[in-house]
């Protein structure tokens, strides 16, 4: 009788580790679905910040401004104003700066050269129910073999942290800067060896709706930026030819083709399967928000619906880069989340079919929506940086930005 009871309680045990088991195993492999961009909020990706050793002969780059990127950055140098929460990375893998903490440690920083990095990015993403990013693949870097090399690397790192995590991702190509006399070449030639050499349209985790793998084109029509009308109509023309669903990031003034636009580039703009309005700097307080949401946003929608063209609002929670450019440090302040939960709450209004954020680690501009750092004790003693919390805000915890978003993202599944 009490080896029964023994052999009873044995199996009880069993099944129950069994069980807890299974729903780890389910937890840890759950896969959002990657056939639609419907009800989704997509994060874009830089993934573009170097360390001096980390293989990829980029030195410092975009940690450090452009004129010092063989210094490692520093208070005189650095190229960022937000400062990432560091705790969780794999201390062997990140480098030493210039700069130390206020406790006399050495400050180090991370490159998403490494796996390890883009790893635990996209735990994040599954760990607050994130549905996925878009990867900036900047044009003007594709013709260079260091920076592609490079930049294969980011993408190969994103490819398996997707697949590991149930993540979804796909490209955004970005033309800022880039040759307007290579641009579309450029952006063809990388795109087939892409989707049609190294396949990785076909992966289980990349991006696709209707049946037709995602690729945005961010900066056509923006003043300034390379690629005229017949150049840019071809580019977006091509890839639907050669089987891709285009998402342009386009200007906030799109529709009316002014502003921040360039002139009559309206034919371009009606051409792409859906439009993402570019919407940062674009407003700096909630009540600008709100007028804008009315004034602009609601009549994009409406001509968007008309036509059956897909529409992306996009989001942000603050702004600031001193260090990247001499702009005013906090110029637009996060105000403890409120700033961006207004926009959250605002695209849903709108009934888009899914939302932007910009972005999960843009810290050069502070946008990023990742861990970040939340005390004085947390960034350099030296210099200008920004964290979660500044100017007495609130405390706010490091992953506060990314609880936002997971409750944003709930908000837009529950419409499915």
């Amino acid at each position: 009788k009490i080896r029964m009871i023994k052999s009873s309680s044995f199996c009880v045990n069993i099944f129950f580790y069994v069980f807890i088991m299974i729903i780890f195993m389910v937890y840890v492999t759950q896969s959002i679905d990657v056939s639609t961009l419907n009800n989704k909020v997509l994060l874009g990706y830089q993934g573009w910040f170097d360390t001096k050793n980390d293989g990829a002969s980029m030195n410092w780059k975009h940690w450090s401004n452009d004129k010092y990127v063989t210094s490692p950055p520093s208070a005189n140098n650095a190229a960022f104003d937000l400062f990432p929460d560091l705790t969780e990375y794999d201390q062997n893998e990140l480098e030493d700066t210039g700069m130390i903490y206020n406790n006399g440690n050495k400050v180090k920083l991370y490159s998403a050269q490494h796996l390890s990095v883009v790893d635990l990015h996209f735990k994040w993403l599954r760990d607050y129910n994130l549905d996925g990013v878009f990867l900036q693949r900047f044009v003007g870097e594709l013709t260079t073999t260091t920076t592609l090399n490079a930049r294969n690397v980011v993408l190969k790192n994103v490819q398996q942290s997707a697949e590991k995590y149930g993540r979804s991702y796909c490209i955004m190509y970005d033309v800022s800067g880039a040759n307007d006399a290579t641009l579309i070449q450029t952006i063809q030639d990388d795109w087939w060896h892409l989707s049609h050499v190294i396949n990785i349209t076909d992966g289980p985790s990349y991006q696709h709706h209707n049946n037709k793998p995602v690729v945005a084109i961010w900066g056509l029509g923006f003043n300034n930026n390379p690629g005229n009308y017949s150049t840019s109509y071809n580019i977006v023309n091509w890839i639907q030819i050669n089987g891709g669903y285009v998402v342009g990031g386009v200007p906030f003034n799109w529709r009316d083709s002014n502003g921040d636009s360039k002139p009559n580039f309206q034919g371009v703009y009606e051409k792409m399967d859906c439009v993402s309005p570019w919407s940062v700097g674009r407003y700096n307080s909630i009540d600008q928000y709100q007028s804008l949401l009315n004034s602009v946003q609601k009549p994009d929608v409406q001509l968007t619906s008309s036509r059956g063209q897909s529409y992306a609002p996009v989001i942000w929670p603050g702004f600031s880069w001193y260090n990247l450019n001499g702009g005013v440090f906090n110029e637009i302040p996060r105000q403890g989340g409120s700033f961006y939960n207004s926009q959250g709450s605002g695209s849903l209004s709108l009934d888009p079919d899914w939302l932007y954020v910009a972005m999960f680690d843009e810290v050069n501009e502070s946008t990023a929506i990742f861990k970040a750092a939340n005390s004085t004790s947390n960034i350099p003693d030296q210099g200008n940086f920004l964290y979660l919390g500044y100017n007495n805000e609130q405390d706010i915890p490091t992953d506060h930005y990314l609880q936002l978003t997971e409750s944003i993202t709930n908000k837009f599944h529950s419409r499915s």
